[in-house]
């Protein structure tokens, strides 16, 4: 998935163009995922440039803070 998701914004800013849309809204919660738990390393800018570069603007959104999405760890945390 990353790997896809690299080479896509190699040609666009976003994942469905140069505009953020609901394809970026789509994965946000794979890639908190991946970020997380699943494979923190393979976030990391030297691995994926582009999809760390992404995930900091997702992350840096207005909308983003309000969401308020917790750690899936967190939610683990509180069964």
């Amino acid at each position: 998935m990353l790997d896809r998701m690299e080479e896509t914004m190699r040609q666009t800013k976003w994942l469905a163009g140069n505009a953020f849309s609901i394809a970026d809204i789509a994965v946000v919660p794979f890639i908190k995922r991946i970020d997380e738990e699943i494979a923190p390393d393979e976030m990391k800018p030297v691995r994926h440039p582009r999809v760390a570069e992404w995930w900091a603007k997702v992350q840096a959104r207005p909308a983003f803070a309000k969401a308020r999405i917790e750690g899936f760890q967190d939610e683990v945390a509180k069964i």
